[in-house]
């Protein structure tokens, strides 16, 4: 019987909850997996891991905490806003959210879960701006289509109740983009990138239409401030205007302006006198005595602040002294602001929250900007906020909520999906891991480890328990700039592919060196197989050790090797003679190896190729693991990279960047022992554009580790665990586990 039975679960999740919360996924490519009985161990190119939530999520607005259902949107949320019932409507960049087909924009509802019945069904661009007004929803934002097909680009209005049928006598019809939308009295304004509306109109930039019959715009509303509106707010009698323009009505404005509602005129004594960027946000104190602007700006008078300001709406729009920490790095922006109950929530591109930890959203005392202890620790730039009833919907371009500081190297329990206090903090990207006993070594594109406080270029020693603190006792010697990308173990060496730069002392690079695998880690340099390029993959077979990179010579005292040799791991490192195998082809540049694996009696090689010796062979070949080096029958048809290879059982599965083919999706593939494609894919369809870097079968499932953002649809990106067989999925964990710290 296979292991792996279709339909394939997510590892994790118990019957009837949610698969998309169950097991925690890093914010950044899997490069490497390893594991030590439950432990499982991911290294990468990430700085956090979390909970799978996708791009939107509820959470407590006291606490940052998430609710126990998410929404799951597969792409951008862009814009949010209470749909006044408990629930929310969300515009963006997605198609789908709570497994639904939903371009655009969705309907989520008060439980978390998405409305089955309304779908505005928004094509050809993305939302950008929502307002509720009454019994309709205004979307503004890029898009050409609505309700599929109809043509009403960039704003339109739909029933709030019902399929969301899109009221077709409403036809503003801007010529470009719609950032902001507010609505007052009959009115809804529009900010943007458009220069003329309904139907020649000419309005720049900024428009108001009447909410009754079609929508027509105001002929004596027409402002045309100089550059885009990327924000809008109505508070008292005003209209607040900002984005990154110099002026209004050809009169200066600076970014921020103000509107008087009643007479429809630009207020000249609101100066706040900003530069250097954009107002892309705005909010005002509930008793309408202060205007919050967020953006990429800085205050004309005092450089140093700026992107998050508080300014006195009655006192000519003069910034407070009300300073807000964290938001003002360069090339940093606040995307989004909220107000409810004397608290003040802003989201952004901002990565420090004013206490060094990464954030992109923060809350503050709207009074004075006095921090609060508000921690939702999002893992990716907040677009849009909205507050109901001490709930906070949080969307943007993110994957996670409630996550861990873990960067490029993680630890994970495999049964409970609960993140381990393992946190050794390598400084850069992890490419290759192996436990040994009770050790792990990592390798990568480091410089040193525990938050830079052991130097450890490209290579380092951890012990399998604790708080992954680096063995300080074994320290190979490797220079700056080292990169290690394959390793391998025979129990006495560890043997370490890259491109390491006078490892022991050395002078000069070299490609493929060996350390002691116990005491110091001392270098061996009387063992040197000398390829004359980088060894990407490395499997040990004593009393061989099979290399595969992108080498073309390989062996010293024996016959050179091209991309996958057969070395002795006694002597000086020759090469095996009865080992000659060759490689051509390859879909980008030179053939490569980047993957080797054994089922006992085959070298299982990945790679760029499609000839291996004399016979077509697309990407992965076998050979006998003591033969000549001519491939066997193993042909799986696949049409571009395998960067992993692993053994399951009878089958082989296989992990790279290839597409769809018969039997299998994009990235993952299994295949019988001939090579043949399995029809029982390995896990549902990752996408889009996936690749899979690493594959490791356990006893809890298949663990694939990449770069990819969705699994079947739904987000999740760059870890899945897909269960053995759905018997055992009750015990392999909680929706929300813990996390031990």
């Amino acid at each position: 019987m296979r292991r792996f039975l279709a339909p394939l679960l997510l590892a994790g999740v118990a019957m009837g909850q949610d698969p998309r919360t169950a097991f925690p996924v890093p914010d950044g490519p899997v490069h490497a997996l390893a594991r030590h009985g439950d432990t499982l161990y991911l290294g990468g190119d990430f700085s956090r891991l979390g909970p799978a939530t996708g791009h939107g999520v509820v959470v407590d607005a006291v606490s940052g905490a998430r609710e126990a259902r998410s929404p799951a949107v597969d792409g951008a949320v862009l814009a949010s806003v209470p749909d006044g019932a408990g629930g929310w409507f969300v515009g963006g960049r997605f198609t789908r959210a709570g497994g639904l087909a939903r371009n655009g924009l969705a309907h989520v509802l008060p439980d978390g879960t998405v409305d089955p019945a309304w779908d505005p069904d928004v094509r050809g661009g993305e939302v950008r701006a929502l307002v509720v007004q009454g019994e309709f929803v205004y979307a503004g934002g890029t898009f050409a289509l609505v309700n599929g097909t109809l043509p009403y680009p960039r704003l339109a209005r739909f029933r709030a109740t019902g399929g969301g049928a899109a009221d077709r006598t409403f036809r503003p019809a801007p010529d470009g983009t719609v950032f902001a939308l507010a609505a007052s009295g009959p009115w809804l304004y529009a900010g943007g990138g458009f220069t003329a509306v309904s139907g020649g109109l000419r309005r720049t930039h900024l428009a108001r239409f009447s909410l009754a019959g079609d929508g027509s715009a105001d002929p004596d509303f027409a402002l045309a401030p100089d550059g885009w509106v990327r924000a809008l707010l109505v508070s008292g009698r005003y209209l607040y205007v900002g984005g990154g323009f110099a002026t209004v009505s050809k009169k200066p404005a600076g970014d921020l302006a103000r509107i008087d509602l009643v007479s429809g005129a630009l207020d000249e004594e609101f100066r706040p006198a900003l530069t250097e960027g954009f107002v892309y946000a705005l909010a005002a104190e509930e008793d309408a005595s202060a205007v919050w602007a967020g953006g990429s700006f800085a205050l004309a008078s005092d450089r140093s602040r700026g992107h998050l300001l508080r300014f006195d709406a009655r006192q000519g729009g003069r910034p407070d002294g009300a300073r807000v920490t964290g938001t003002g790095g360069r090339g940093e922006a606040v995307y989004t602001l909220a107000v409810s109950d004397g608290v003040l929530y802003a989201g952004g591109s901002f990565r420090d929250g004013g206490d060094g930890e990464d954030s992109f959203v923060l809350a503050v005392r709207s009074g004075n900007g006095a921090p609060v202890p508000f921690r939702p620790a999002p893992d990716g730039p907040v677009f849009s906020l909205a507050v109901d009833s001490g709930r906070l919907f949080l969307g943007g371009d993110l994957a996670s909520v409630n996550g861990l500081s873990r960067r490029n190297l993680a630890a994970v329990d495999l049964r409970s999906g609960e993140i381990t206090p393992f946190d050794p903090a390598p400084g850069g990207p992890v490419h290759a891991l192996l436990v040994h006993g009770d050790r792990l070594w990592a390798g990568g594109e480091f410089e040193a480890v525990n938050r830079g406080t052991l130097s450890r270029p490209g290579l380092a020693a951890f012990a399998v328990s604790g708080g992954g603190r680096a063995d300080e006792e074994w320290a190979p010697v490797a220079g700056p700039g080292s990169v290690v990308r394959s390793l391998a173990t025979d129990g006495r060496w560890l043997y370490a592919g890259g491109t390491l730069l006078g490892p022991g002392g050395l002078p000069g690079w070299r490609y493929l060196s060996r350390f002691d695998a116990s005491g110091t880690g001392s270098f061996d340099a009387s063992w040197d197989p000398a390829p004359d390029g980088p060894v990407r993959a490395l499997l040990s077979a004593p009393p061989w050790l099979y290399a595969g990179g992108d080498f073309g010579i390989c062996g010293t005292g024996g016959p050179a090797r091209t991309r996958l040799a057969r070395i002795a791991t006694e002597g000086p490192g020759a090469s095996d003679a009865a080992f000659a195998p060759s490689f051509s082809g390859g879909r980008w540049g030179s053939p490569s190896v980047r993957s080797l694996a054994t089922d006992g009696l085959r070298l299982l090689v990945g790679g760029n190729f499609t000839t291996a010796g004399s016979a077509g062979r697309t990407y992965a070949a076998a050979f006998r693991l003591h033969g000549p080096g001519e491939p066997d029958a193993f042909a799986p048809d696949l049409d571009e990279w395998v960067h992993a290879i692993s053994v399951d059982g009878s089958r082989v599965l296989l992990g790279g960047r290839f597409g769809p083919g018969e039997g299998h999706g994009a990235a993952l593939a299994s295949a019988e022992p001939k090579g043949g494609a399995d029809q029982e894919p390995p896990a549902p369809a990752l996408g889009p554009a996936p690749t899979v870097n690493a594959l490791l079968p356990t006893e809890a499932g298949l663990v694939v580790g990449g770069d990819f953002a969705t699994v079947g649809g739904d987000p999740r990106p760059n870890l899945l665990v897909v269960a053995e067989e759905r018997k055992r999925v009750d015990a392999l964990g909680s929706d929300t586990p813990p996390a031990r710290r």
